[in-house]
C-alpha cells in the first residue's frame, strides 16, 4: 500500500501528473519541417505536485523521495503491464 503524502506548507494532498515533454517544430527557409525544442530527451516524467497549488513548496525529505520513488516504480509498472 502506497502511503498518501501531504504537502509541507499547508497539507493538501500531493498529486502527480504524467508528463509527455512537448515536441516544437519549424519550417526552415528551404520548406523543410525541423525539430526545433532542445528537449534532451522524449521520456515522460512524473510531475508531483500540492493538490491545492501547484506553486507550494511540497519538501524535500528522506521520506518524501523514498515515497515519490515508490509512487514512479509501481505507477510505471502499471502502465507498461
Amino acid at each position: 500500500m502506497i502511503k498518501q503524502m501531504f504537502c509541507k506548507e499547508c497539507n493538501a494532498p500531493i498529486d502527480f501528473s504524467y508528463v509527455v515533454p512537448e515536441k516544437q517544430f519549424s519550417i526552415t527557409e528551404n520548406g523543410e519541417i525541423e525539430r526545433s525544442d532542445n528537449n534532451i530527451s522524449d521520456d515522460p516524467e512524473l510531475e508531483f505536485y500540492c493538490s491545492n497549488d501547484r506553486e507550494h513548496e511540497i519538501g524535500d525529505s528522506k521520506e518524501l523521495n523514498d515515497c515519490i520513488e515508490d509512487i514512479s516504480d509501481k505507477y510505471y509498472a502499471k502502465i507498461i503491464c
